[in-house]
């Protein structure tokens, strides 16, 4: 990661504030910091959810490739 940081606006709604605001205080990091972790972690679940679509939807079309080829019907 680069030293650049973007500034942004985040809007909370009230309730989940004060949760940000109590975990950071339990946790004793700034409210920032615990913003930029969880959207880091968030990002990069997502990330590891879009690899493995793709290698299940390549294992579907290498599974359906040897159904095929060994002549044993497809099933749905």
């Amino acid at each position: 990661m680069s030293g650049r940081r973007h500034v942004t606006t985040v809007r909370f709604d009230a309730d989940l504030w004060e949760r940000l605001c109590a975990t950071a205080d339990r946790l004793g990091v700034h409210r920032a910091e615990l913003v930029r972790d969880a959207t880091r972690e968030h990002v990069a679940r997502l990330d590891q959810t879009d690899r493995l679509t793709r290698l299940e939807q390549r294992v579907g079309v290498i599974a359906r490739t040897i159904l095929r080829l060994s002549g044993r019907p497809q099933g749905r």
